[in-house]
Formats: structure tokens, C-alpha cells, sequence
């Protein structure tokens, strides 16, 4: 039988021609899935808020350029701060004072800190934000830029968390200093006798019969 010739060399070139076909298109879905894969996992880490010790460290950063002291963490003041976001959470409400219980922020503070003497606290709303970002608007503002390098304070503590209404986050920083401790002062001492003496020392009532209290 004769063949034709010219019909096996078209058919011979529509095969070559499919492979190469089926392979440029598996490679071009191979690298495509591969974007994808990578977009979905840089968006991961997009949306993950920062941590407390992240803002710290950016607040304590404007602290330092100011040549003040870095701020101490503290466990308490993140007891209190995240009491606070919390609340805001639960109530859905944005603001220093809750508008059902009347609670202002900064009592979460004196509450879990009882030997506050000075205190202050500082809201952010933001959807996904770095630390540094949040530290930044909070710069922005006079009255927040003032308690964040302010000498009154020593100590701080910071909460993040998940608005359930919208999609952003609350971050509450409490700030507070210690109470002075205050030595008792002793003016004179009573003594055994009735009598009284204007001094303090071990022989304060020597002549009266000793000691019977200070005063």
C-alpha cells in the first residue's frame, strides 16, 4: 500500500505541537498557584496586629529621642489596659469613658495598681497597623504625644484587641507612677511619767521614768 507521506508529517507535527501546548499551560498554572500561594501567606502576616511589646519598644523609641528614660513594663498596668479593651469590646464603644457604666479608663489603673500615684491613658482604633504606625498617630495628637513623653510616668502597659462590631483593632496604653513612700516624721516622745520631750534619740526620757511612746 502507499502511503501518504504528506498526511503523517501534518499529523506528526499536531502531535508536537500539543505537547508543547500542555506543557506551557501546566507551567503557566504551576507559577500562577505559586503567586497565589505566596499573596495568601504575605497576607497572613499582614493582618497579624502587633504585639504589646512591639508598641512598648516604638514608644520607648520616642522616649529616647526625647532623652527621656525608657518606660518599664508593667504586669499590672497590662492587667488594667487589657480590662479596659475589653470592656470597649463587650459594650462596643470607642472612648476613655463608658457610655452605659460611666467607668472612666484610667480607675482600670488604680484598680490593679493601687499604689498609682499619678495615672493616664491612651486609645487607638486602626485596622491592621504596625507598632510603629499606631506610635505615629499617636505623636500626631498633642495631648498623646504629651503623655507619652511626659517625666510623670514611669511605668506602662498595653493591650490589643479585635473590635467585634468592625473590622480593627483597640490598642489602650495605661501609664502610672508609684506613690512616693513617705518616711513618718517623729516630732518628740511622750514619757512614763507624763511629761513629754522634745527629743527623739535613746534618751529622750532618760530622766522620766522611759519612754512611752513617740510622736
Amino acid at each position: 500500500m502507499k502511503k501518504d507521506w504528506s498526511l503523517v508529517g501534518s499529523l506528526s507535527l499536531i502531535v508536537v505541537i500539543a505537547i508543547i501546548a500542555g506543557a506551557v499551560f501546566y507551567h503557566s498554572n504551576k507559577s500562577s498557584s505559586s503567586k497565589n500561594d505566596s499573596k495568601s501567606a504575605a497576607t497572613t502576616v499582614a493582618q497579624a496586629p502587633p504585639t504589646s511589646d512591639q508598641i512598648i519598644k516604638a514608644i520607648n523609641e520616642k522616649r529616647r529621642e526625647a532623652s527621656l528614660a525608657p518606660l518599664a513594663s508593667s504586669s499590672e498596668l497590662q492587667v488594667s489596659s487589657q480590662l479596659k479593651c475589653d470592656d470597649m469590646v463587650k459594650d462596643g464603644y470607642f472612648e476613655h469613658v463608658n457610655p452605659n457604666t460611666k467607668k472612666q479608663g484610667y480607675t482600670y489603673i488604680f484598680d490593679s495598681l493601687p499604689t498609682a500615684g499619678y495615672a493616664s491613658e491612651n486609645l487607638e482604633s486602626t485596622p491592621l497597623a504596625s507598632a510603629k504606625g499606631i506610635v505615629d498617630n499617636w505623636m500626631g495628637s498633642t495631648d498623646h504625644r504629651n503623655t507619652i513623653l511626659t517625666t510623670d510616668y514611669t511605668l506602662t502597659g498595653i493591650a490589643v484587641c479585635k473590635s467585634t462590631q468592625s473590622d480593627v483593632y483597640y490598642i489602650v496604653e495605661h501609664f502610672a507612677t508609684l506613690k512616693p513612700t513617705l518616711t513618718p516624721q517623729t516630732h518628740g516622745a511622750l514619757c512614763n511619767d507624763g511629761t513629754s520631750s522634745d527629743s527623739v534619740g535613746r534618751g529622750a526620757c532618760s530622766h522620766h521614768e522611759g519612754v512611752d511612746h513617740y510622736y
